[in-house]
């Protein structure tokens, strides 16, 4: 009866441990990686406002290098505003120069939401891509690999009891 009393419970240990290194490395990742999700890129848009219903689309898009482009060419006029200074607005070059500020202030609603949703979807992306790579991945290595230890420590077990 002392013998069993005695006896070194691994699993319970590696268990034990494994819970509190995953504990203790997923906040680690969230105190490094939140600033980079709170950062997560966001390309900005380009807008083309040709008097009637302005086209909206991300940065970096082929309708977007065509109307920069064209704007190089003269065919738009471009603008910045500073609610969402990452984006583009080119106006057509044919209307006239005063209805830019009205098309503008028409469109910036629009652009003000699809600003807020592309940051949330560049973060919510960003989160769920440190969620797998460096915290699940890392924590069920861990708990296999300690799995594989358990099993090699109970090979050498006696067990003649």
């Amino acid at each position: 009866m002392a013998a069993s009393q005695n006896r070194i419970m691994w699993s319970r240990g590696f268990f034990r441990l494994w819970i509190a290194m995953s504990l203790l490395w997923t906040i680690l990742i969230f105190l490094f990686l939140f600033p980079v999700i709170r950062g997560a890129s966001y390309p900005g848009h380009a807008v083309m406002v040709n008097g009637t219903q302005p086209d909206i689309v991300q940065k970096g898009t082929l309708d977007a290098l065509l109307w920069e482009t064209d704007h190089l060419l003269g065919k738009y006029r471009a603008h910045k505003i500073d609610i969402a200074p990452e984006s583009d607005i080119y106006v057509l070059a044919s209307l006239a120069p005063s209805e830019d500020t009205r098309l503008i202030e028409k469109i910036k609603p629009e652009l003000v939401r699809q600003r807020h949703s592309a940051v949330f979807w560049a973060r919510a992306k960003m989160a769920w891509l440190i969620f797998w790579k460096l915290i699940v991945a890392p924590v069920a290595m861990l708990y296999l690999i300690g799995w594989v230890v358990v099993w090699v420590l109970k090979g050498f077990s006696n067990r003649t009891a």
